[in-house]
């Protein structure tokens, strides 16, 4: 008998939004969470917790040359709010300018009460357009994940001029954040200088990056 580990089973599903074969409000079961340090502390209704997955270790790290760049968060939330939603905007020297996609999930209700639920992840993957275009866009893929299946949702991250170096943003700390707020979760910086700067939260190295695509999420009636 063969025994998948959580993480394992994350990136099969990884693998699937990359080849863009997850089905959008999916049926079949959503992989199982990964194995993670939960926040210590009991979950509040009207918080939307957010806990960093580490996709490519272990035995997962060989998946790593398939996917691009890939980045996932751990979602948890119970409250009044009945959708969770993504945004992928565009910021430059510190200011959001676009946001280029964004795609919203219906969230479980509890039976027979205005009280919503949502416990699963946020997956995101960037791969580079073969293009002859100079600079070239990347295509970005992105879902919801959880145990009632897949919602899935695409862009397309434009660049107006070719970067000296790049670079990951992605948020090294849990959070907890209000059901009126908003939470950075992935990203990539850009810059045509020698260097940049990474903090531990990815909404400090945004506000400071000259250039970053970045994945947000809100909670909405």
């Amino acid at each position: 008998m063969t025994i998948i580990m959580p993480h394992v089973r994350l990136l099969c599903a990884i693998v699937l939004l990359s080849l863009g074969l997850f089905a959008c409000s999916s049926t079949d079961p959503a992989p199982q969470q990964p194995d993670r340090d939960e926040l210590a502390v009991e979950k509040e209704s009207g918080v939307l917790y957010v806990t960093p997955v580490d996709l490519f270790t272990g035995e997962a790290a060989r998946l790593k040359p398939f996917l691009g760049e890939a980045g996932a968060v751990k979602l948890a939330y119970t409250g009044n709010k009945r959708m969770i939603k993504c945004s992928l905007e565009v910021w430059e020297n510190g200011q959001m300018v676009q946001t280029i996609s964004s795609m919203s999930s219906a969230m479980n209700q509890k039976e027979d009460s205005d009280v919503y639920s949502f416990d699963g992840e946020l997956i995101i993957t960037i791969d580079e357009v073969k293009t002859d275009e100079k600079p070239a866009p990347y295509a970005v893929k992105y879902a919801f994940v959880d145990e009632q299946g897949y919602s899935m949702g695409e862009g397309e991250i434009p660049f107006e001029k070719e970067f000296s170096s790049r670079g990951g943003i992605s948020q090294q700390e849990p959070m907890q954040i209000p059901e009126d707020g908003k939470a950075i979760i992935w990203g990539i910086q850009a810059t045509d200088k020698r260097s940049m700067t990474f903090y531990n939260s990815a909404e400090e190295t945004v506000k400071q990056a000259e250039w970053a695509f970045v994945a947000t999420v809100t909670l909405t009636d």
